[in-house]
């Protein structure tokens, strides 16, 4: 693919000598490059990890034309990755703190900012007016709409990812490369997959990634051989590795799931295209349904008469009741190392169901730890945060009540004759 331009081509002045001039000596890019990237344009979708360094760096090499959409605001636990932002812009809008920071940069180039979410609505018409088009999102179905749409048409998609201390990339859908969905066909259901809020991410691993993908935008605009077409490249931060693996074309894709998925599917009208398959078409634009950041891991909530607020157990501990009950504490250690309430105890529930036995299963003599059945912890979903028991460890146990709290609260089971119940007056989450 030859760089396209914009309407109203861009000349080199004599300004643009000393601000290129370092790469403008380069033989691989020299004038004629310098020209292409002043006339390109790029969509960059995320203005996150991997949307800082794309839009800082893009700006510093004179992309012409850059628009950056994302509907999020700035927030502090941002700043330890999303480079573009800073302390004075907490609550801005991340679009209007990106389009500043760039153009402080360079005033030479015209930054565009959407303060909107890309969706099967409006994602022809916002992608058709770029050339290059950016995957910076932490979002599975934004993912594949990005996808979708460029595949219907014909631009080329950086794609990449990052989480805990992995990243990716991979250029799809130029010159001739296989699509997203000829190696992810299907996107997953919204409780496979988790966010970094979830999962955790090193700021420095986004930063590594997102220059990648500005090197590789630099390099399709300025007219060079992409780097990542036909491979999805593997980063592994503990051991500064890089892998190549390497991709193709799938006879069987067609660019957009044309079965739907489980559950109603929310379809909008596209155009016909040829698309990877030999006999593929690409018929129409489908909302996945699916979302990463937007939608966490499930967390089943739990019936209120089954519950327990933060303040109740408080107040259950203030009665003098702080020896009858232990409270353990089921989150990785990590968390719990990190945050903890007083005198709890780290036992996480990492099995597919927890499966226990109550003192009238123990054999006489053997009561050993009382794990009252809570309810099944399938793999996929979130995990209780907290059980509250008798303080029997030991084999003495009278009647006791217990209680469980996941991200919401507190949950209350009554357990053996004469255990007393707690009335649920309060359903505020716990954060």
């Amino acid at each position: 693919m030859s760089p396209a331009t914009t309407k109203a081509v861009k000349t080199l002045e004599s300004a643009d000598t000393s601000r290129y001039g370092r790469q403008l000596v380069l033989p691989e890019i020299g004038p004629t490059g310098q020209r292409n990237l002043l006339n390109s344009s790029v969509l960059i979708v995320g203005a996150g990890g991997l949307g800082s360094p794309i839009a800082l760096y893009l700006a510093g090499v004179g992309i012409g034309r850059m628009g950056i959409m994302d509907d999020d605001v700035v927030e502090l636990s941002n700043l330890q990755r999303q480079v573009i932002h800073s302390m004075e812009r907490l609550g801005m809008p991340k679009t209007d703190s990106a389009v500043k920071s760039c153009r402080l940069l360079n005033d030479r180039i015209r930054c565009d900012g959407m303060n909107e979410r890309l969706t099967a609505t409006n994602a022809m018409a916002i992608i058709s007016d770029y050339d290059i088009i950016v995957d910076a999102t932490d979002s599975v179905d934004t993912r594949y709409l990005l996808n979708d749409a460029c595949v219907l048409l014909s631009k080329p998609l950086v794609a990449a990812s990052a989480v805990r201390l992995d990243g990716q990339i991979s250029t799809y859908n130029h010159q001739g490369s296989p699509c997203y969905r000829c190696v992810f066909p299907n996107a997953p259901v919204a409780d496979a997959v988790t966010s970094c809020a979830e999962s955790g991410v090193l700021g420095v691993v986004p930063g590594i990634i997102g220059c990648l993908q500005a090197l590789e935008v630099t390099k399709i605009a300025a007219g060079l051989p992409a780097s990542y077409t036909g491979k999805l490249v593997l980063f592994d931060a503990m051991s500064a590795s890089f892998q190549n693996i390497k991709i193709s074309k799938s006879e069987a894709c067609i660019g957009f799931a044309c079965v739907p998925r489980d559950g109603p599917r929310r379809s909008y009208s596209g155009v016909q295209l040829s698309t990877c398959g030999p006999e593929a078409t690409l018929r129409e634009l489908i909302d996945t349904d699916s979302s990463c950041a937007r939608t966490p891991l499930a967390t089943h909530v739990l019936d209120p008469s089954q519950r327990l607020s933060c303040q109740e157990y408080a107040d259950l501990k203030s009665v003098g009741e702080s020896d009858d009950v232990i409270l353990i504490d089921t989150r990785p250690p990590i968390e719990f190392e990190i945050c903890a309430l007083p005198d709890a105890i780290s036992f996480m529930l990492n099995s597919p169901s927890l499966s226990v036995r109550t003192t009238s299963q123990s054999p006489p003599g053997d009561e050993g730890l009382l794990l009252p059945t809570v309810f099944p912890i399938a793999p996929t979903l979130a995990a209780p945060l907290a059980l509250v028991l008798p303080a029997a460890f030991a084999p003495v146990s009278p009647p006791f009540r217990n209680v469980c709290f996941s991200e919401i609260g507190f949950q209350l089971l009554d357990a053996g004759p004469g255990a007393s119940r707690v009335p649920n007056t309060n359903d505020g989450a716990m954060t």
